[in-house]
């Protein structure tokens, strides 16, 4: 590793220990040291941390001193008075260039005259009146959520300064668990080049929203995707401009999300290999218990759920909603608050496949835990999921 890049991990380890509250360093704990018992203070807890993170650095440290030097290549004598010519003839004075002679005036051609072009109809001006959106359902589970009719200048800092988007997905999560959202711009670009106005439409790819999720965080990643897009359409000497909008809209589709449940059995060709532990749980956290079953391996018995209910509490966050969605991003957030990887997989008849491969960087070079997704039909047509 770069030295400059380890000093940034050691500076973001210190801080994140030397600020993490006690579930934090519980979990930090469990990644580390695995071992049964009773927590220990939250003192020894952070010392030992801070111990892994100092004999880190002595490894690194110790590594870089044993590194051999590179030896630098003797020049034969040879070598050196071909080096020393060829400098010589580099900086011989250059022999004067005479002036060039003065060209002769030519009579420029006149301009032509610009072609006629049709300008846009004048776009309506953005006001400092409260802006009331306008709501089309198409169904029950497709709405879309006119903004804006129109306006100059550059929609995403209109949008920032004049719309709250939370309320608006708030009050739609109120009849929805979750949803699905993409901002869609009808702009209005000029071409400078040969001074042409046209219409361009920038979207953003649909992205989940559940009632668990961080709204800031998702608001600001499609306002970044959208400012993404008009710096690649007006960049590179495309010679287009943004120079306002006719329409702004927000997508919304209904969203239900996946989530695990109470104990399903393993189909029977998984079951007879013996190779998985499923957990026979009666509530809705049988992800938590097949990670613990992972992380804190019960001697006999695996299967049953109360060799795992004494460590339940360090997977339990007030972040961390069960049952389990199975979805990426709630994967993904669950790895960084408890620092653990995951890596989710389901199957098709006898042939098993990746529903999520963990790719997230961590504080420290965490285990990873294999969870198995079962599923069954039920009688009102719906599945039924488990993780095991």
């Amino acid at each position: 590793m770069d030295p400059t890049r380890f000093i940034e991990k050691y500076s973001e380890a210190l801080k994140n220990v030397l600020s993490a509250d006690r579930p934090k360093l519980i979990s930090m704990h469990k990644t580390l040291y695995i071992k049964p018992g009773r927590s220990p203070s939250t003192k020894v807890l952070r010392d030992r941390l801070l111990k892994r993170i100092d004999d880190e650095k002595d490894k690194f440290i110790k590594k870089l001193r044993t590194q051999p030097q590179p030896q630098i290549p003797k020049i034969s004598e040879e070598e050196y008075q071909l080096a020393g010519q060829f400098l010589e003839e580099a900086f011989r004075p250059a022999k004067a260039t005479p002036k060039p002679l003065p060209r002769p005036p030519v009579d420029l051609p006149k301009p032509l005259p610009r072609p006629p072009y049709d300008l846009p109809k004048p776009l309506p001006r953005p006001t400092d009146k409260e802006v009331i959106p306008r709501e089309t359902a198409i169904n029950d589970n497709f709405v879309e959520v006119t903004i804006s009719d129109g306006g100059h200048g550059n929609p995403i800092t209109w949008i920032v300064e004049h719309i709250d988007m939370y309320e608006i997905i708030n009050n739609q999560l109120q009849t929805w668990t979750g949803l699905k959202l993409a901002i869609k711009i009808d702009a209005i670009v000029e071409n400078a080049v040969n001074n042409r106005y046209d219409e361009h439409i920038f979207r953003t790819k649909f992205i989940t929203i559940l009632r668990t999720n961080s709204l800031e965080d998702d608001i600001i990643e499609e306002t970044l995707k959208l400012s993404e897009q008009i710096d690649e359409f007006t960049g590179k000497g495309s010679g287009w401009r943004l120079v306002g909008w006719s329409k702004i809209t927000l997508i919304l589709n209904n969203y239900k999300p996946i989530k695990g449940s109470s104990y399903l059995p393993l189909p029977k060709h998984f079951a007879n290999k013996k190779a998985i532990i499923n957990i026979k749980n009666n509530d809705d956290k049988c992800f938590a218990y097949s990670v613990l079953a992972h992380i804190c391996p019960a001697a006999h018995d695996p299967q049953r759920v109360s060799k795992y209910v004494p460590y339940l509490r360090t997977l339990i966050d007030e972040k961390i909603k069960y049952p389990m969605p199975v979805c990426e991003r709630a994967y993904r957030k669950f790895e960084e608050r408890f620092q653990i990887r995951v890596n989710v997989f389901s199957y098709e008849g006898d042939e098993i496949y990746p529903v999520y491969i963990s790719k997230t960087s961590l504080l420290f070079d965490s285990q990873t835990v294999d969870i198995f997704l079962i599923h069954k039909d039920t009688e009102d047509g719906t599945k039924k999921y488990h993780y095991a």
